[in-house]
């Protein structure tokens, strides 16, 4: 027989098993499948590559006549010429103060007009032999004296050799002092022009090789006649390092101070496997790509050939036809 207080507490604990919860299942999480990665990529191709230089270039005459005087110093008179103006051939641009020259010489020519008058009348009157041989020697020492005069005078003027262009004229003003050889004035035939660049890139360039000019929307071609290292010895100061370029036919219109565009290919490879650029990696002197094959992105080192701003030619490590990450 049971224990009564025994059957009670059985009763209780078989009753609260009806108070709690059923506890509920616990769901495995959901299984994500990651998203697919694609990559962007450039297929390696063969092509042509060029290595160029291309600089802005003006044009300035080529046929450029320097005008000094050649023997003598002296106070500049006056410069009857301004910058941009035309002269004609012979036309006076320059002199020098000769102060009272031109007066000697009006009376020089007085003393030869007299030496001859002198020799006429020996003449006239039947004068001997030896007063006529003097009054002859008369006229020809004046003739000595006035032609030195007037040789004077003319050293002291500068004349436009051929028409052209003003194109400079020297910082000294009237009453300034200029010695001998010291460029005055420099004049230009418009008409013969030259390409001339002066720069940075200047030493790039070499005597005799083509260039492409591209003036509006015309491409000339052209050669380079001097560059830096290669200025004769009598090239304008301002031109012994500067670059310039003959063109083989000027454009209708084309006047000094144009500027153009000219390129000069320094090296080219033809037929050979070339990138952009901005896929080449460079780690610890190694240069390297990352190409996808199979849709497995692996790297890959390179060798590199010529390169421009924005290609590179890859000698090694890679053929035409793969495909190159660029993100």
């Amino acid at each position: 027989m049971k224990h009564p207080a025994v059957a009670v507490a059985a009763a209780v604990l078989l009753a609260g098993c009806g108070i709690f919860p059923r506890e509920e299942k616990v769901l495995a999480p959901p299984l994500l499948t990651p998203p697919e990665v694609v990559y962007d990529t450039v297929e390696a191709r063969r092509s042509t590559i060029e290595d160029k230089v291309t600089v802005i270039a003006s044009l300035v005459p080529s046929d450029l006549q320097a005008l000094f005087f050649r023997w003598r110093s002296g106070r500049l008179r006056a410069v009857h010429a301004d910058l941009g103006d035309e002269v004609k051939a012979g036309a006076l641009v320059a002199e020098l103060d000769t102060g009272s020259l031109e007066n000697r010489i009006a009376r020089l020519k007085l003393a030869l007009r007299k030496a001859e008058l002198a020799a006429e009348r020996s003449v006239a009157l039947g004068r001997d032999r030896y007063e006529r041989e003097l009054a002859a020697i008369d006229v020809q020492i004046a003739r000595l004296d006035l032609a030195d005069a007037e040789t004077e005078i003319e050293s002291s003027r500068l004349y436009a050799p051929s028409a052209g262009v003003v194109v400079y004229i020297c910082p000294e003003g009237e009453g300034d002092t200029v010695d001998a050889f010291r460029t005055i004035v420099q004049i230009a035939d418009p008409r013969r022009l030259q390409l001339v660049y002066k720069g940075e890139k200047a030493s790039l360039f070499r005597v005799g090789m083509d260039v492409s000019v591209q003036m509006g929307s015309r491409t000339i071609p052209g050669e380079v006649t001097q560059a830096p290292g290669t200025t004769p010895p009598d090239a304008p100061e301002d031109l012994r390092l500067a670059v310039v370029v003959r063109l083989r036919e000027l454009p209708a219109g084309a006047r000094r101070g144009d500027t153009a565009s000219v390129s000069m290919v320094l090296a080219r490879r033809e037929n050979v496997v070339v990138i952009p650029r901005d896929l080449v990696h460079l780690y610890l002197g190694r240069s390297f790509v990352q190409v996808m094959k199979d849709g497995v992105k692996s790297e890959r080192t390179v060798e590199i050939g010529l390169q421009t701003t924005t290609e590179v030619e890859v000698v090694s490590g890679l053929s035409a036809g793969e495909l190159v990450v660029s993100r």
